[in-house]
């Protein structure tokens, strides 16, 4: 039988036609995907463990060298340590009742411009200040002890104190001239100041309120009598909140006593450091410097 020649060479095997199924098989089993930056990193630090070395603990984060520093406020919640954050990047930030970046309308406490945070250029850094706009309440920031004056207010519970401390100056004039006339005492206050005795004096809108009298060099204060000698009926204060005793100078120094509510002192002007806490009217803030 002759063989018919088409042109085709026959001595060779027929090409092998793709199926669909082994289509549809390669699809399922794709290539590896790339790995993460995360892989990658874990990765590294595998192969770093192994070889006997070892990341430094001190490395510094990475953070902006160039630019200003910022700083981040929460607007405290009623009565939690939570509350709104906001980011401050500006060098001005105010805060106020009715004017400001911040505006708390509900707060008669607040006066119209109350308070303000900047940040400043000083020797070769950035500083941040707290800065009260004159205000009629005041701005206070929360501190653990401080050094009492008759120029000082403090923030004691739900109740704002200072201390009046008389000196001796009077009476020691009397007694070195002791056929001198003595004045007629006006009041019991007066008779305080001839006497050269301090006191703890509460402010409120009527003027002042309670008098407490500093008679001794140490005395304690909070809503507990078997606790303190200064009682006040505060349940914003602890049973035994603060400590008030003459320090080595003989200056009157008052101490938190790791209250709940803390103490605080007004302020015309605070330096923030890396930041802390303060009260504008009856808002509470807490401020972070990154």
């Amino acid at each position: 039988m002759s063989t018919q020649d088409d042109g085709v060479d026959r001595s060779q095997p027929p090409r092998r036609m793709v199926t669909v199924r082994e289509n549809v098989g390669h699809l399922r089993s794709p290539e590896p995907k790339p790995a993460t930056v995360k892989e990658n990193v874990q990765a590294v630090e595998k192969s770093i463990g192994q070889s006997g070395l070892s990341i430094e603990s001190d490395t510094l984060a990475f953070r902006p060298t160039h630019r200003p520093s910022m700083a981040v406020l929460t607007v405290q919640d009623d009565g939690e340590e939570t509350g709104e954050t906001i980011r401050i990047r500006d060098s001005r930030f105010e805060i106020g009742r009715a004017e400001g970046d911040l505006i708390i309308p509900h707060d008669g406490g607040l006066s119209g411009k109350h308070a303000e945070i900047s940040r400043r250029w000083e020797n070769g850094q950035f500083n941040w200040y707290l800065k009260d706009l004159q205000s009629t309440n005041g701005t206070f920031v929360k501190v653990s002890r401080v050094i009492l004056g008759p120029q000082k207010e403090i923030l004691l519970g739900s109740r704002r104190y200072h201390l009046e401390e008389a000196t001796p100056a009077p009476l020691m004039e009397a007694q070195a001239r002791p056929n001198a006339t003595r004045k007629w005492q006006v009041d019991g206050s007066s008779e305080i100041v001839q006497q050269g005795i301090a006191a703890l004096v509460e402010l409120n809108d009527q003027g002042t309120g309670q008098r407490f009298n500093l008679t001794g060099t140490e005395h304690w204060l909070g809503r507990d009598p078997s606790q303190c000698s200064i009682v006040i009926d505060d349940r914003m204060l602890n049973p035994r909140h603060a400590r008030l005793h003459r320090d080595a100078k003989g200056r009157w120094e008052i101490e938190n006593s790791q209250s709940r509510n803390g103490l605080w002192l007004r302020v015309a002007e605070a330096m923030l450091d890396r930041g802390g806490q303060f009260q504008c009217g009856e808002q509470r803030f807490v401020i972070k410097i990154l």
